[in-house]
């Protein structure tokens, strides 16, 4: 309420959290890792690791059941991770790399490669989401004088990819100009949403994208 702002309120909890779960994740050598971000489903947890490391897969429990692929530059390798997706329907894990690649990487729920998802062009700093209809939502900072040619794509369960051509001006940042902070800006999204929504810290605007239209 517009009303209390500048007013000391108490905001309990129950206000803002229906239930929660404190899960104890299995601890032996294997399982161990160096936290950045989770990816939480229905019935799975996977750990980015901060610093690079292999994708680790537990279920909700917190047990450990494997690592998805591994760092390295071989088939199914990765040096760096920026965002990932678990297709808990079809039982495929889609990791995007950092940068620099034009694909995604494809596994299954055990950690087998199954290939490339190639996107068309080099990837800056994308993130991926798994939508209700089972298309994945991909965006990506948008360099004008590089070659992108996308902000934001569809890519659908075959792999097919379909690009959205509306990229605004002002998210539309100068990779060579040392004043556009260039690579060093981010993509802000926490998949906890039906729809992907996402933020550029080139921007102080939270966007939708529309993936049907």
């Amino acid at each position: 309420d517009f009303d209390q702002v500048g007013k000391e309120r108490t905001i309990l909890l129950s206000e803002w959290v229906d239930d929660f779960q404190i899960v104890r994740f299995e601890d032996n050598d294997d399982a161990i890792f160096k936290m950045w971000w989770p990816h939480i489903t229905d019935n799975y947890i996977g750990i980015r690791q901060h610093g690079g490391g292999a994708f680790k897969l537990f279920n909700r429990q917190g047990k450990y059941l494997g690592n998805i692929g591994n760092a390295g530059g071989g088939p199914g390798e990765y040096k760096s991770l920026y965002s990932e997706a678990i297709d808990e329907k079809n039982g495929w894990i889609y990791l995007a790399s950092f940068a620099w690649k034009e694909y995604l990487l494809k596994y299954d729920m055990k950690g087998k490669y199954l290939g490339k998802v190639q996107v068309g062009e080099n990837l800056n700093k994308p993130k991926i989401q798994l939508l209700p209809d089972g298309n994945l939502a991909l965006t990506q900072l948008y360099f004008h004088d590089s070659k992108s040619t996308m902000m934001a794509a569809t890519i659908n369960p075959q792999g097919e990819v379909t690009p959205c051509p509306d990229v605004p001006q002002h998210l539309q940042i100068a990779l060579k100009n040392e004043h556009s902070g260039g690579f060093n800006h981010e993509i802000w999204h926490y998949g906890n949403t039906d729809e992907m929504k996402f933020a550029y810290t080139v921007s102080d605007t939270v966007y939708a994208y529309d993936h049907k239209a």
